[in-house]
């Protein structure tokens, strides 16, 4: 298994002023592709106003999430049934009513375009980034298509009031771009970024962390660049790091240890940072984990059984953890990170009403020539990933969600790792 050693980033702080002030008096700077440059460019577009017309504060609208249909359809489902708060004082106890009452989550599964992993075998990563920014933007538009073969009588939609970068792959490739088009026509609009929400959740036990991750990440090694950057994205939200450590890490599903439990798997995610790890003093305070297919209740389980532990055998693994150390998981980092946005900012909407659920899906663009589908209507795949950024045409579509643009698979899924989202929508 190809695994990644640790990575020391060291942030100088005193730098910090300098090298602001630097960027700041370059001017605008020449940006990696064409959506964020033209949006930019003319701020009588659509796309600039979209940004514009966001108000501070609003209360009015949606929390948007966008990403791959896996890490959607599960974040969906903590932001409609997450209950860790009092929804009178926000203090931390539950009081049977979610902690999201009276608000719309809006989600838009990026079907068309998943997954996204395949975009790295043609090193096409500047698509990655335009359809985040794309994606980015149909959350701050106030209207979708009722089918992609009828553009001239779109929808209403709210408009976002909170967008949610759902996907790993988003915070990785896109992210910059979406905030270099707010910091210029908008910095008011809340945007969160998924993994920074984790790494920042990640470190609050330790500087020591493990990324739990699928293989077609570490294969291509995307953390290593993500990682790089994180202290100047951070810094300019506000957050300082001054030295942080990681490992990445992906445990085979079929792992030979045991019948490829979660607990195998982590016991094998262990043995690889062992096998790399110089200074085993150094305790693990969290892992990160970013794969949609792995239940982080599970997870959570095995790791507190680990620190528990009076086996001879598994001693190594227990003085390995830090008595703090817990999963970071998506939907309860994002979740807690946005009701305490929410909290801070009065934007909740204090409707005496659950959770509502609004859902889009992108689909293959009506224009497109059969030859450039497969039987299925999806996108062939040499295009789908061959696709170049800055097409004047977009290649899909925004479409509320209808079962003819939902397969069985997608529906399967959504019953059973989402049963709240499943149970609104087929209402």
């Amino acid at each position: 298994m190809q695994i990644m050693t640790n990575k020391h980033i060291l942030l100088l702080l005193a730098f910090l002023p300098a090298l602001f002030s630097c960027q700041d008096n370059k001017g605008p700077r020449r940006l990696s592709i064409p959506i964020v440059e033209s949006t930019l460019s003319d701020t009588t577009s659509r796309n600039y106003s979209l940004l514009r017309s966001y108000s501070p504060g609003q209360v009015e609208g949606s929390i948007f999430l966008f990403g791959t249909p896996e890490e959607v359809i599960q974040m969906t489902e903590e932001f409609l049934t997450a209950d860790r708060h009092n929804n009178i004082d926000g203090n931390h106890n539950a009081d049977e009513l979610p902690d999201f009452s009276g608000e719309t989550i809006a989600a838009l599964m990026d079907i068309a375009n998943s997954p996204y992993d395949d975009y790295f075998v043609l090193s096409n990563e500047n698509f990655i980034k335009e359809l985040t920014v794309r994606n980015f933007l149909f959350a701050m538009d106030t209207l979708a298509l009722q089918s992609p073969y009828d553009t001239l009588h779109p929808v209403r939609k709210a408009k976002a009031k909170m967008v949610v970068l759902a996907s790993s792959y988003a915070s990785m490739y896109g992210a910059a771009e979406i905030d270099t088009l707010c910091r210029v026509a908008n910095p008011a609009v809340p945007v969160v970024s998924m993994l920074d929400v984790m790494s920042v959740k990640a470190l609050e036990t330790g500087d020591n962390f493990l990324v739990w991750t699928t293989r077609d990440k570490l294969d291509r090694n995307v953390f290593a660049d993500y990682f790089k950057h994180l202290p100047g994205r951070l810094a300019r939200k506000g957050t300082l790091l001054t030295e942080f450590h990681w490992h990445q890490g992906c445990p085979a599903p079929d792992s030979l240890r045991d019948d490829g439990t979660v607990r195998a798997r982590l016991l094998d995610l262990l043995d690889d940072y062992l096998a790399t790890q110089p200074r085993r003093d150094r305790k693990v305070g969290s892992i990160l984990l970013d794969d949609p297919l792995v239940n982080a209740d599970q997870l959570q389980e095995a790791l507190e059984s680990l620190k528990r532990t009076d086996e001879d055998n598994l001693l190594i693994y227990r003085n390995l953890l830090s008595p703090r150390c817990r999963v970071v998981s998506p939907g309860e980092a994002v979740t807690e990170y946005c009701y305490q946005m929410m909290r801070e900012n009065n934007t909740f909407t204090h409707k005496i009403a659950y959770p509502a659920l609004k859902c889009y899906v992108t689909t293959p663009a009506a224009y497109l020539p059969e030859s450039l589908c497969d039987v299925d209507g999806s996108l062939a795949y040499s295009y789908n990933y061959g696709r170049e950024s800055g097409q004047a045409r977009p290649s899909f579509s925004f479409v509320e969600l209808r079962d003819r643009y939902f397969s069985e698979t997608w529906m399967e899924f959504m019953e059973e790792k989402a049963p709240k989202t499943f149970s609104l929508y087929v209402r």
